[in-house]
């Protein structure tokens, strides 16, 4: 039997026993943590007239991160200016993102994904606020 401090059966101290534990704490979340499904993404849009700014924010569910996996962020914003006959513009866009798998060929998936949503959001905004007579 091993001796400490010439004791064959040391008492571990109570600051000793609070830090093991606090260990295994950390050790469990991270493992936890590696295995997270995505939460979703969060995606917002602007509009701004002569009458004002008006922001939207919409929750857009993710990809599921598979475990083992660490996830990344991916990004995507794109906007538009309208021109009006009364020399005034428009300005409206979109943004969105979302979380997924740090993989490259999941970030592109994801990449195609949102650019797709923000184009439509961008586009459908610019044809409720374009002038017929345009």
């Amino acid at each position: 039997m091993a001796t400490i401090n010439g004791q064959k059966n040391p008492k571990v101290s109570p600051k000793k026993t609070a830090s093991k534990k606090k260990t295994a704490k950390k050790k469990a979340t991270k493992k936890k943590a590696a295995g997270k499904i995505g939460k979703g993404g969060q995606g917002t849009t602007y509009l701004e007239t002569e009458d004002g700014e008006k922001h939207t924010t919409e929750f857009v569910p993710a990809y599921s991160v598979a475990d083992g996996y660490l996830t990344a962020n991916v990004n995507v914003s794109a906007g538009a200016r309208i021109g009006l006959p009364n020399y005034s513009d428009v300005r409206c866009g979109a943004s969105l993102t979302i979380p997924c798998a740090a993989v490259p060929s999941e970030i592109d998936k994801a990449f195609e994904w949102a650019k797709q949503w923000v184009e439509d959001r961008v586009n459908a905004m610019v044809d409720e606020n374009t002038p017929e007579d345009a």
